[in-house]
């Protein structure tokens, strides 16, 4: 989600995300706006949302604060340490927080045995479809940056085909989409059904950092390193 301070289209947040467009001219097409969050004045961006699981031991709801975030280029991009650091840390305090490789997929990563492959040859610990090309705007304007992402589909699930033929490419389901997939498909409407309560457990952990107030920079009283 786009964050100035606080996440566009969110009940735990409100927006400027337009200021990064106007100040930097960058499109927010290619930096998803639902998904940057946007901190002014001197403009930190982080990636907020949710991701899907590859390493087996993260399960829905599992918080992960990348270290770095490895795109679908092969190029990698550190997260700021400093406010990744201090992040971690409060966070950890009421909740486990996981570091490592986040990965953005170009698609979204359905079977178990793709995530299996994945967490093999790349070492992500959870795969989503935004955080690189927040990363690289984030680098082309020399902004610090940081990813904050939890798990809904573990490594063990299946992403319902319903859903992913539901997904446009940001990822974001499709209501209409995913109605016609489930009147082709209606077996997958208990796989469905798992999935909700993944994501209302995945939602719990963002909420709760929502809430923390640790996210946005200020937050902490010394400064980013």
């Amino acid at each position: 989600m786009p964050f100035c301070g606080r996440p566009l289209r969110s009940r735990y947040f409100s927006t400027r995300a337009f200021d990064l467009q106007l100040a930097l001219n960058v499109p927010l097409d290619r930096a998803d706006r639902n998904n940057i969050v946007v901190f002014s004045s001197d403009f930190l961006l982080a990636s907020w949302g949710m991701a899907g699981g590859l390493d087996p031991s993260l399960g829905a709801g599992a918080i992960l604060i990348p270290t770095e975030v490895l795109g679908p280029d092969g190029r990698v991009r550190n997260t700021e340490p400093g406010w990744r650091n201090r992040l971690s840390a409060a966070v950890a305090a009421h909740a486990p927080v996981r570091g490592g490789r986040l990965l953005t997929s170009a698609q979204a990563v359905g079977s178990v045995e793709d995530k299996a492959e994945l967490f093999k040859s790349t070492g992500a610990a959870a795969v989503d479809m935004e955080s690189a090309a927040i990363g690289e705007v984030a680098e082309q304007h020399q902004l610090p940056f940081i990813a904050v992402r939890v798990v809904v589909d573990s490594a063990g699930d299946v992403l319902p085909r319903a859903v992913t033929a539901a997904a446009d490419n940001a990822g974001h389901l499709q209501i209409w989409r995913l109605i016609g997939a489930l009147a082709l498909a209606p077996n997958e409407l208990a796989p469905l059904i798992r999935l909700a309560r993944r994501y209302r457990a995945a939602n719990r952990s963002l909420a709760t950092i929502a809430r923390m107030g640790s996210l946005a920079p200020s937050a902490f009283s010394a400064s980013l390193s």
